[in-house]
């Protein structure tokens, strides 16, 4: 969903720097722009969010932006950024370490420590990922994903392959895909960061893994009505006891979980059909509930007000 958009072209010539770099600063954190080439400087940014991720599509000349020490209670430090180059060529420098990343390579680095990134690209797409997502992997420098190891080349194709359709179809995206979208996204990240790291022999949080790979399979089976905690032990080789203590964290069983992801999907999709002759039932069984009842009382409980008044909601809110 397009939540903002910033141009340089609506303010003077000579001003135009100065308001990049405090549009940088509002949305990552306190940074100074500084242009490679003299002239005009146009450049453009936009915002979408996609359920916890939020995507920026930024246009610009060639340019480099650079960071200090960031306060750890500053919004940036709950984030890492993750960059890729929609065409040319960015750089990143961070800690002594620096990675190259072409067009179509990705890179991920940490918002809290200090940074440069050199920009030799028209249109490049940035994207802040929640580091309560990425808790259990071993991040302490740059990430990037360029490999020789085939393990990761195709996990990071794929990722690549991603984020650039969410680049380009940015402005058609429903809102009823968003969560679905940005768990892909995670998911595909987690699985080439745990990939790269086991390739690399270095230390590796299996449980988070595991975790991450048990919400991909309820994402991805959420509509069989008959997906319990039996069905993801089989497919995952575990015990039902070991889920439970991998998924403590999350703050709820993972019962509880496959009934709020389905009441999420629901959700969505009461909101995408309002007003059309779609039955609430035919939505609720499309998401894995088999009794309207059971599915209105649960959505009661979470949201506080019962499916067809939430539809009624949504349609004089338009």
């Amino acid at each position: 969903m397009l939540t903002a958009s910033f141009l340089t072209s609506t303010v003077p010539s000579a001003q135009r720097r100065a308001y990049w770099s405090k549009v940088m600063s509002a949305y990552f954190g306190e940074h100074s722009a500084h242009c490679v080439n003299e002239g005009i400087f146009d450049a453009c940014l936009t915002r979408y969010d996609i359920a916890a991720l939020q995507m920026y599509l930024i246009s610009c000349p060639p340019h480099w932006i650079e960071r200090g020490e960031v306060r750890r209670d500053c919004h940036a430090s709950d984030y890492m950024k993750l960059i890729l180059p929609l065409n040319g060529a960015v750089k990143i420098t961070q800690g002594g370490a620096v990675i190259q990343l072409g067009c179509g390579d990705w890179g991920l680095y940490d918002s809290r420590a200090p940074y440069r990134v050199d920009v030799d690209a028209t249109e490049i797409l940035v994207m802040l990922i929640p580091r309560s997502s990425l808790i259990g992997f071993k991040l302490d420098g740059l990430q990037c994903s360029p490999s020789q190891h085939p393990e990761t080349r195709g996990l990071n194709s794929v990722l690549s392959a991603v984020l650039r359709s969410l680049a380009q179809y940015a402005d058609e995206l429903p809102a009823s895909v968003h969560t679905s979208l940005a768990e892909t996204v995670l998911g595909l990240l987690a699985s080439a960061l745990a990939a790269e790291q086991a390739s690399r022999r270095g230390q590796l949080h299996l449980p988070a893994v595991l975790r991450l790979r048990v919400k991909h399979f309820i994402a991805a089976h959420i509509t069989d009505p008959e997906l319990s905690i039996e069905s993801i032990a089989h497919e995952m080789r575990c015990s039902k006891r070991y889920l439970h203590r991998i998924f403590e964290e999350e703050g709820k069983t993972i019962d509880r979980y496959i009934w709020w992801y389905r009441l999420e999907r629901c959700r969505d999709t009461l909101q995408a059909c309002a007003g059309s002759k779609r039955s609430i039932s035919d939505v609720a069984f499309s998401w894995g509930f088999n009794s309207s009842a059971h599915f209105g009382r649960m959505f009661k409980e979470t949201y506080g007000v019962v499916p067809r008044d939430y539809q009624r909601e949504v349609m004089l809110s338009h």
